[in-house]
């Protein structure tokens, strides 16, 4: 059974405001369309491309691709179900009387993506982490990931109050997760960069949950006054890392749960 998408002020593609990425992946979209990423975003340290368009102030240019044309730096697909990610019914709850999901979805480099890499933020909290806002395909190919598997699952449980909340969502809980496969030896630093930057950014501490490491955090909840909780993991060569969000805060025992599931499938032993 599906739920119903509520409304967002921003989707996965960026096209609107809202920096709360949590939010984002809360909808559960009805169809998501996939494709070659075919330009690549600016991030930190890169300097946004010119001569890409025309200008209130500027002629047209003469006709002509532009590198920002041709650049292939990405390639994405929705994933089979099962082939992939972390399945619903890995995680639901046993009282889950209505669920729903997006993705899996699958980022890979494509044939440009060493023309395309950039470098992640070095300090400092200003740039959006990946986990507060979705991140494009500059982060991908500054990460030099060879492999990137994102995607949510939603679901509302049998006993929950059925009160609408100033969102429209009736008691919803959702966990978005991200896998990033890194290059052998993380010649990036990304994993130096997602753990520096959960630390200072989201206050997370370093705790243990269902036997794995994990730096927990907080951040802005796009359902409720209360926060939403960030859990980053580490694995070798790789990164794993949830957002749990809803109308109401999710317990301790199933936190630690779902945790446990996601460190399992989604991280290399």
């Amino acid at each position: 059974m599906s739920l119903a998408s509520p409304a967002r002020a921003r989707t996965r593609a960026r096209t609107a405001l809202s920096t709360v990425r949590s939010t984002v992946r809360l909808m559960v979209a009805a169809g998501l369309t996939v494709g070659v990423l075919a330009a690549c975003t600016s991030w930190a340290g890169e300097p946004t491309p010119t001569g890409s368009g025309p200008t209130a102030a500027s002629p047209l240019p003469s006709p002509g691709l532009t590198p920002v044309d041709t650049d292939q730096c990405a390639v994405q697909r929705t994933l089979p179900p099962g082939q992939g990610g972390l399945p619903a019914d890995s995680i639901l709850p046993a009282n889950a009387i209505e669920a729903g999901t997006q993705g899996p979805v699958e980022t890979v480099p494509g044939a440009d993506a060493g023309g395309c890499a950039g470098s992640l933020p070095t300090s400092g909290c200003d740039e959006p982490r990946p986990w507060s806002e979705p991140p494009g395909d500059r982060f991908f190919t500054a990460t030099r990931a060879t492999r990137w598997v994102w995607g949510i699952v939603t679901w509302v449980s049998a006993g929950a109050s059925q009160s609408a909340t100033a969102t429209g969502v009736k008691d919803l809980q959702s966990v978005s997760y991200d896998l990033l496969q890194l290059r052998p030896g993380d010649p990036a630093g990304t994993l130096a960069y997602l753990e520096r930057s959960v630390q200072q950014c989201e206050g997370a501490t370093a705790v243990t949950m269902g036997g794995h490491r994990a730096l927990v955090g907080t951040m802005t909840s796009g359902f409720r006054q209360g926060p939403a909780t960030v859990v980053l993991l580490t694995g070798p060569d790789a990164a794993a890392w949830l957002v749990f969000d809803g109308t109401t805060q999710i317990s301790a025992p199933e936190l630690t749960r779902i945790v446990d599931v996601a460190a399992s499938r989604l991280l290399p032993s």
